[in-house]
């Protein structure tokens, strides 16, 4: 799921639990984890708008995994990854399960990637593919 900056209302219930003192980085990883599920909740929901009590419900774990994150690995640098092999993945099993035969434009055009990229997703899937099966040959 996509995630879309909050405005400032929907930030609201966080704001308000948000303890004075907490620093800035905490903050951000608060947000960060309303933010996500703000918008999983809601994706769940037609037209129902989430109550107070469930804003509140969220702002407060939001609080409370960043504290226990800040308990857990505080004071040690961490790298957190972006990502990209993990997306590079699911969009790599996007075009092998689109992927007809000949419709490499149109998977390029459907998943937002290059007709060159689409090619070179399928020429490393069909290598991996050929030896897997390679692989399990005999050679006595």
């Amino acid at each position: 799921m996509s995630k879309r900056p909050l405005s400032l209302a929907e930030l609201a219930p966080l704001v308000q639990a948000t303890p004075p003192d907490f620093p800035e980085i905490w903050s951000q990883i608060a947000a960060s984890l309303y933010s996500c599920m703000f918008q999983e909740m809601n994706a769940d929901r037609a037209e129902q708008q989430l109550q107070q009590r469930e804003l509140m419900l969220i702002a407060r774990m939001s609080i409370q995994l960043t504290i226990s994150l800040a308990n857990d690995i505080g004071g040690d640098t961490v790298y957190i990854p972006v990502g990209h092999y993990m997306r590079a993945g699911e969009t790599a099993r996007k075009v092998i399960t689109a992927f007809r035969g000949n419709n490499h434009q149109q998977v390029a055009q459907d998943l937002g990637i290059t007709v060159s990229r689409v090619r070179q997703i399928l020429r490393e899937y069909q290598r991996s593919e050929f030896e897997k099966r390679q692989g399990q040959l005999t050679l006595d």
